[in-house]
């Protein structure tokens, strides 16, 4: 097998709007208001409808920050055109002269200008990408892209008839005659014969166009079979890097008004968020200001802002610290949060996280931000500082935290947070917006917009759910939420109990139901290809044994037994082209015994690892000094969960399943309780653990045999196949799981 049949247009074309156009000034699927550039749009749909399409209105110009471009179409027959749109009559135009037109009320207009710096535009951010050059010292650009004017205004004949120009520049006009016709259209828009884009070049076209360099998204061309592990994860990490059509739209939105975006794991949330931080920053003169609770996520956002600015700004830098500002939700004596600049620049204390344990008697990181932003509410007048606030891992934090955003930003409250519940390491509960919010002394929500009733200012919708999962393969993403949620247990560790739940989350019910009637009988669910377009799960039928199983697990007697285990698989890796940073190993050792297990690691990959010499110098344990910086060049990250959220690699381990084990936790958890609810963010955990991974995931544990094990390799009996599924008995709501449900109702799930 050379390669798939999995083409762009069939990819493209199953998008669930069947939409071509992106208006790109409000960031919504719409089309434009202006009567004169709907009716020039429609013209081209339809003109070049036979091939492949893409159309992009207000476009934005990176040689001219002030400029749009009015319409941009690729064509898998054509290239692509840039088309410029002059809404004035013959009439009004009292002169030409070289490149200004002069209009009846002495104004100017630079339309050959326009056109050209639109096409130059363009051309500059395609020669940027290598794959679209020909080869060579002096490569050329492989796409064909071309500038238009069109005057849909005006008569061919009567224009010709009263200015003299160059063939050249009629050749690159449009006229009113020809918008009426699309035939017509076509055939001026046509000026090379052999201009069509090949399947890649129109990716890398597409890729370009939606400021893909670096980031994860949407795989659209047909996938090369790897040989090796190593040539495995570059062809993953080289492919995932085109936007999709929904990202880029929700990224380009900022709404006058407070929007929320819910997405599973890996479909793509932090990405939006940053590229949505970059373009207001560059559309808009606004304060803004991007907040997270894992410091890991310093590292993505920043790099990922600045990629997505420097695209749009033609390589200018964003304005950090100024309008511009990067926080982590809390902030430390050595870094500013978003709560520590507020605290500050309101004149209210700022309690750090010692003193916050000492005067609340609390230990849990999130309980404890809730109560310092609630002291900070309740003493402080908090008064608007930002345009927008975004918040990117919503699901972390907790309710003071989002009505102190809510007072920080302007009176539009353009308060926009990205989120999945599934991932939150606190609560397991999908929490209403009054819980978040609160409300006022009418009992209505206290917001400006309620996001969960349909659409907000400007036409936008309240709320994006994302449920394509683009990082993980199809398999084991499922083994996560099985796993994670307990499915396969005699009673589920929390429960999705309607059907269209579950189609929010991306899966098919293929047999029985979740009905009162049901329960007890089997349930089966399958996830369609489609909503996890990743490269694997185009050659899942194709069983080479050098790449699969994808997941694996072992159970050790000891610890030091499970850690040579990790040791030779790690050594397994290297030799087969996996490079150091591809790797990334998290843990699940309570505080009390990850020294020992740390060294008990490191002792093993020292006698078991000969590509690895010094375990200090190329093993970064995250978080033993900056917490900022997740991964770095050369070494495997050492990590615990906390932080590895946002990121991912091609190889992740998971270590310490003994604790994710219910009698493990439990004994560990012995003197508290309220063990049992702890549990239930294990679990999750190892949820969250899982699905950080772009290909290759191995769980392992050690002690006495436990039923976690049996359970997860059940699990992923049935969903290594290139037909997976999962099959599990409808679950019984019990007092046990229904206060854990993920969404518990159809009006909690609306409403959330």
């Amino acid at each position: 097998m050379n390669k798939s049949v999995y083409r762009i247009e069939s990819e493209l074309r199953q998008n669930n709007d069947k939409t071509i156009q992106i208006n790109c000034e409000s960031g919504r699927n719409v089309k434009p208001s202006d009567d004169v550039d709907k009716r020039v749009l429609a013209t081209v749909e339809t003109a070049l409808s036979e091939s492949f399409l893409q159309l992009f209105y207000q476009y934005p110009n990176i040689r001219d920050g002030d400029e749009k471009i009015d319409i941009v179409a690729v064509s898998s027959n054509l290239g692509v055109r840039t088309i410029s749109v002059f809404d004035f009559k013959i009439g009004e135009i009292t002169e030409i002269n070289n490149s200004q037109w002069i209009l009846e009320d002495n104004k100017s207009v630079a339309a050959i200008r326009k056109a050209r710096s639109a096409e130059q535009s363009l051309e500059q951010q395609f020669n940027e990408r290598d794959e679209l050059l020909e080869d060579g010292f002096n490569p050329e650009l492989r796409v064909s892209v071309n500038g238009f004017i069109a005057l849909p205004n005006i008569d061919q004949k009567e224009f010709i008839e009263q200015f003299d120009l160059p063939s050249e520049v009629i050749d690159r006009m449009i006229f009113s005659d020809q918008i009426d016709s699309p035939s017509r259209l076509r055939n001026n828009l046509i000026i090379e014969e052999e201009s069509t884009l090949s399947d890649e070049d129109l990716r890398h076209v597409l890729a370009v166009l939606k400021f893909s360099s670096l980031l994860s998204g949407n795989q659209l061309n047909a996938i090369k079979k790897p040989q090796t592990k190593g040539e495995v994860a570059e062809t993953i990490q080289g492919r995932l890097k085109c936007i999709t059509d929904e990202q880029f739209r929700i990224g380009l939105e900022h709404p006058d008004a407070p929007q929320r975006i819910r997405g599973i794991a890996g479909s793509g949330k932090t990405v939006v968020m940053a590229l949505r931080a970059a373009y207001i920053h560059y559309q808009e003169d606004w304060d803004i200001c991007v907040t997270f609770r894992n410091h890991g996520l310093y590292q993505t956002h920043r790099k990922l802002i600045t990629k997505f600015y420097e695209v749009l700004s033609g390589g200018e830098s964003p304005d950090w610290g100024n309008s511009l500002t990067l926080a982590h939700g809390w902030g430390n004596s050595d870094r500013d949060g978003l709560y520590r600049i507020l605290a500050n620049e309101n004149g209210g204390e700022f309690i750090d996280s010692n003193e916050a344990s000492r005067r609340f008697q609390e230990g849990n990181p999130a309980i404890k931000l809730e109560k310092v932003c609630n002291h900070l509410l309740k003493t402080t007048n908090i008064e608007p500082q930002y345009d927008a606030i975004i918040i990117d891992e919503a699901q972390d934090f907790t309710p003071s935290f989002f009505q102190l955003c809510r007072e920080a930003v302007t009176k539009e409250q353009r308060l926009y947070w990205a989120g999945d519940e599934a991932q939150n390491l606190s609560t397991l509960e999908a929490r209403p917006l009054t819980t978040l919010f609160g409300t006022d002394e009418d009992g209505n929500l206290d917001l400006v917009a309620n996001v969960a009733k349909g659409f907000i200012a400007g036409g936008s919708q309240g709320t994006h759910v994302m449920s394509r999962s683009f990082r993980t393969p199809r398999s084991i993403l499922m083994t996560a939420h099985a796993f994670g949620m307990g499915l396969y247990r005699d009673e589920p560790i929390r429960t999705i109990n309607h059907q269209e739940q579950w189609q929010r989350l991306g899966y098919e019910v293929t047999k029985g139901d979740f009905s009162y009637e049901n329960v007890g009988k089997q349930v089966q669910l399958k996830r369609p290809a489609y909503n996890s377009p990743h490269p694997l799960t185009q050659v899942e039928s194709d069983r080479d044994n050098d790449i699969y199983p994808l997941l694996e697990t072992y159970w050790g007697d000891s610890a030091e037994q499970e850690a040579k285990w990790i040791a030779e698989q790690i050594d397994r890796d290297l030799e087969s082209g996996l490079p150091k940073d591809d790797i990334m190993i998290i843990y699940f050792w309570p505080p009390s015994d990850r020294d020992q297990a740390k060294r008990t690691l490191y002792e093993a990959i020292r006698k078991h690892c000969s590509s690895i010499e010094d375990n200090h110098n190329e093993i970064h344990h995250v978080g033993q000094q900056d917490r900022s910086k997740f991964r770095e060049p050369g070494k495997i990250s050492l990590s615990q969960v906390h932080y590895a959220r946002g990121n991912e690699s091609p190889v992740v381990y998971l270590t310490g399943l003994e604790y994710i084990s219910e009698s493990g936790y439990k004994d560990y958890m012995k003197s508290n309780t309220n063990w049992h609810d702890q549990y239930l963010g294990a679990r999750n955990e190892a949820f969250v653990g899982i699905s950080r991974t772009l290909a290759w995931c191995r769980i392992s544990g050690h002690g006495e045999h436990d039923a976690a094990y049996d359970e997860l390799n059940e699990i992923y009996a049935d969903t290594d196949s290139h037909q997976p599924s999962l099959n599990f008995p409808t679950p019984k709501i019990t007092p046990g799981n229904r206060g854990n449900s993920l969404m518990q109702t159809q009006e909690t799930f609306k409403d959330y």
